[in-house]
């Protein structure tokens, strides 16, 4: 089996996924889905969360990760911010897609170690 152990701060990775499972579920009506599906390819770990959400306008998609910016009145628009410079941090790179009335999907991919870098 390959190695998918991800060298990363537990603590602020956890915080990176419950930001974004936390902006899922208050962008979904009851019933809504939440997925959370994860794999390997190419020496990288590859997280994926979809919600079957409002979506997020094209027009949108450019400013989510800006600092203070958000589409809900009561939002404080750091969460996202927060969520990409964790990624970054640990050398991650994140990708979101969306359509409106159909929901978003924020893809993340870390580096897993190579051979020599387990301990």
């Amino acid at each position: 089996n390959e190695n998918t152990t991800v060298h990363a701060d537990p603590d602020q990775l956890k915080q990176a996924l419950v930001n974004l499972a936390s902006n899922a579920f208050e962008a979904m009506r009851p019933g809504g889905t939440l997925v959370l599906a994860s794999s390997s390819v190419d020496r990288r770990a590859l997280l994926e969360i979809r919600d079957t959400g409002q979506g997020i306008p094209s027009q949108d998609l450019p400013r989510v990760y800006d600092l203070y910016y958000s589409r809900r009145p009561e939002g404080s628009g750091i969460g996202l911010s927060i969520v990409k410079r964790i990624i970054e941090a640990h050398q991650g790179r994140m990708e979101i897609t969306s359509q409106v009335g159909v929901g978003t999907t924020f893809r993340i991919s870390l580096p897993l170690p190579q051979q020599g870098d387990l301990k």
